[in-house]
Parts: structure tokens; sequence; C-alpha cells
């Protein structure tokens, strides 16, 4: 699973490590560069929860399969075609076939992993999303440098067509809904039967505190990881190079800590998860404002160390906060629980970075825009209680 989430994530973040290229062949404006970053965001966005519930009725070897060819075969196609809008439509269907993948790859966790090691499964699993990531930043641009974007995209595409076949082969059949479904009943049976209980889920609104705090806590990962450098550069006057660094050692503070906060997680909160949620919230709402104090040439030492805290904070939750959606709904819902969760942390990742944009002109400053975030990821943190609530209300 771990294997998968890295190749799907490196097809996914390919289109941003190679914007610069495809700027300049197609003379895109930086608007247009962005819309092409929304459509890839939104066909993920808009097949989330539909590819997670697919997920549970057809089982995660099916869907990650069905997804990994979706993202080799256009992934190719954008490589090998020339018109922009073939661009546009790759991105967007791409960010389609990427839908099954967190959903997917989390049900595999739960199907495999005994329910006290869930956090540390999926810390470890989530760590790929980070791994792909670099990959796609170190390795991309340099092969297109060499060659020519579309070669880097044509390769990406290859590699997931080569994590499709390793699929099928080394990995066992999954069962749909964990055999909620017996032989007899039909493909489109079981749908309506899973959109039922989907929609039993909604008007229970057991997940409705869960999601406002991933809108909260994926408002502030995603925001401060789209200014990062820049606030380091312009408000505490860094070189690009060192700020360069320090994001960089935000993004491996975030791997160690996925893994940490699941090890912690299934060792000492094993029905009370949300507690730690509540403490990553809180300290993390202190390291904002170490940050957003820090004067500009403050020692580079006091800078890295409130950096690094926060990239572990900021970007560490995610295991934590999938483990309770899987856990709140069982086993046959963990493909649309996955999916809801992550919808929740991309609708904050969508509305958040361009408010903080706009403050920060508005004001001239980044303090008051770093302060928002601050304080939301502080709600977020204070919300998780709310989360225990409606745990043991359930459990009673």
């Amino acid at each position: 699973m771990l294997t998968v989430q890295v190749v799907g994530s490196l097809a996914f973040l390919a289109v941003t490590a190679l914007t610069p290229f495809i700027k300049t062949e197609f003379g895109l404006s930086s608007s247009a560069v962005g819309l092409l970053i929304v459509a890839l965001y939104l066909g993920y966005f808009l097949t989330l929860i539909p590819g997670g519930v697919l997920t549970d009725v057809f089982g995660e070897r099916l869907m990650i399969g069905l997804g990994l060819g979706f993202i080799g075969l256009f992934s190719i196609a954008i490589g090998t075609g020339n018109r922009s809008w073939i661009l546009g439509f790759g991105l967007f269907a791409l960010g389609c076939g990427y839908s099954t993948i967190p959903p997917g790859t989390n049900k595999g966790v739960f199907d495999w992993f005994p329910p006290d090691q869930l956090g540390i499964g999926l810390g470890i699993k989530q760590t790929g999303v980070m791994i792909g990531g670099a990959i796609s930043a170190a390795l991309l641009p340099f092969l297109a440098t060499r060659t020519d974007w579309r070669v880097a995209f044509t390769a990406v595409g290859v590699v997931s067509l080569v994590g499709l076949v390793l699929l099928l082969v080394y990995s066992r059949p999954s069962e749909a809904v964990d055999g909620q479904y017996d032989e007899s009943t039909t493909a489109a049976e079981a749908f309506r039967s899973q959109i039922r209980g989907v929609l039993e889920l909604y008007s229970q609104t057991r997940l409705s505190p869960l999601l406002l705090v991933g809108f909260l806590f994926g408002a502030g990962q995603f925001t401060l990881m789209a200014y990062a450098v820049l606030y380091l550069t312009e408000q505490v006057a860094l070189s690009p190079t060192v700020a360069g660094l320090l994001y960089t050692a935000m993004q491996l503070a975030g791997v160690v800590s996925r893994i940490l906060f699941g090890y912690v997680a299934d060792k000492w909160f094993t029905r009370r998860k949300h507690r730690l949620l509540f403490a990553i919230g809180i300290v993390a709402f202190a390291a904002y404002l170490v940050l957003v104090s820090l004067p500009p040439a403050a020692p580079l030492s006091v800078v890295a160390i409130a950096a690094t805290l926060l990239g572990a904070l900021s970007l560490g939750y995610n295991g934590v906060y999938l483990t309770i959606a899987n856990e709140l709904v069982g086993p046959e819902y963990t493909g649309f629980s996955t999916s809801i969760a992550i919808t929740a942390v991309m609708f904050g990742a969508l509305i958040t970075p361009p408010v903080f944009g706009l403050l920060a002109d508005w004001t001239n400053t980044y303090a008051v825009s770093m302060v928002l975030i601050a304080t939301m990821t502080l709600l977020g943190g204070i919300l998780s209680i709310r989360i225990g609530t409606v745990q043991t209300g359930q459990t009673a």
C-alpha cells in the first residue's frame, strides 16, 4: 500500500514540478497555470466520495488497479499530446484516477493490519504522499531539463502502469465490503445498499465534528506549505536557498511525525485518539505564534527549530485523523470514510490559501494571515474534543 501511495502521489504531483516547462512551451499566464492545477484538484475533489463508495463495494484491489490504469494512460496522453486542451482534460482525468488511491490504500491497511496497529499502519502509508512528492520534485525537473517535460510525464505514466502490473501480480484479491454481500447480490444492488448506508451515516451526523476538524487542519497544512518559503524569505529575511532547505526540513519532519504520531496513538491513545489531535492543535498554535513573533534576521537556529516543529505538527496529523474517521464508521465503510475525511481536508486546502494571500496583500505583512491559520489550527484542536464525545456516545 505504501508503494501504491508513492506511485500515485508521484503522478498526482508531477504537474506542480513541471509547471515552469509547461508554462514556457504553451505561453501560459500565471493564472492559466493556476487553472491547470485547479483542473487536477477538481477531478480529485469531485470523484473522491464516489471512488470511496465504489472501493467499499468492489474492494481495494480492483479500484486501485483502475486508478493506476487511469493515471498511467492519461499521463502518457499528456506527455504525447500537443494541445493545451489535452493537457487540461488529461489533468482532470488524472485527478479522477487518483481519487481511488487514498481510499483504496487506507482500506488495504484496515484489512491487513490488526486493530491495535492501525495508527502506525496508516501513519507509514501516509508518508507515501510526501515521498512521492519529494521524488517528483527532485527527479522530474532534472529529467525535463535533460530531455523534455513530455518525456518526464510519459515516464510517470509508464511507472504507474508498471505499478498496476505489480499490484495485479503480487497483491491478493480483496473482498468487497468484507463479505457483507453474498454471491447472489448484483453489483447494482450492492452499490445501492452501500449508498443507503452512507446516507444513514450522514443522517446520524457522526462524522460532522471530525469533518470540521479536517477542514481546519487541512486549511493550516496546505496554506503553510504554499506560503512557507515566501514567509521565510520576505518576513524573516532568509535567502531563498536557506528557506528552501528549511522547507525540505519541514517536509521531512512531517514524514517522521506521521509515523511517530501513529505509534503514539496506538500505544497510549487506543480509544482516545482525539486527544492526540487536541494536543497537536494546541502545540501547533504555539509554534505558529513563535514563528510569527520572530523579527527579520532572527537567529537561524531559532527559526529552524520553530519551522521544523511546525512542519512536523501541521503535516503529521493525517494518519491519526484518518484512523479516527475509519474507526467511527466501521470496516464496511472504510473507503467512504477515507474519501469524505480527505474531501473535508481538501476543502480547507481550496478555500484558505487565496484568503491568506489576500490578507497578506491588504495588510502588507504575513503576520495577520499567519495568526488566522494558527487560530484555525487551534480551533481544530479544541473541536477534536467533540469527536471524543461522539465516540463515547457511539460505544455507550
